[in-house]
């Protein structure tokens, strides 16, 4: 009886251990975006011009949804709403691209609670917002 109650208690013990090691969902890119953006600045790397609220006289908010939508707001006004999907590059699955608008595109990226879309490849801007939820 001792035996088998040994038994019982090492097999608990064991299978208690292993559901405590099992690996958590770890946040995804997708994830990470997820909620509110403030415009902060874009920047011209060909010639240097710098946009912001300030220089602009507005501010541009980026929403994005676990639906997949993104929302652009210009003042707390809703100018455009658009499905966006995240592509991860084949070569460097740290880097992605983020499709939307009618297949406009940009890389992204994420780094203490601010977003870059990096548009100069394209002779765009690189556009950095900051997470205000």
């Amino acid at each position: 009886m001792i035996h088998n109650l040994s038994k019982y208690l090492l097999l608990t013990t064991i299978a208690i251990l292993t559901l405590g090691c099992e690996k958590e969902n770890s946040v995804t890119f997708e994830d990470l975006i997820i909620g509110r953006w403030d415009w902060v600045e874009s920047v011209s790397p060909w010639t240097g011009l710098v946009k912001n609220p300030q220089t602009e006289g507005y501010s541009q908010t980026l929403e994005f949804t676990e639906k997949g939508f993104m929302k652009q707001y210009q003042n707390d006004t809703l100018l455009n709403s658009t499905n966006y999907r995240l592509e991860i590059y084949s070569t460097n699955p740290d880097k992605y691209e983020i499709i939307y608008s009618s297949e406009m595109s940009a890389h992204i990226s994420y780094a203490n609670d601010s977003l870059f879309f990096n548009s100069a490849y394209v002779d765009g801007p690189v556009t950095t917002y900051v997470r205000i939820e």
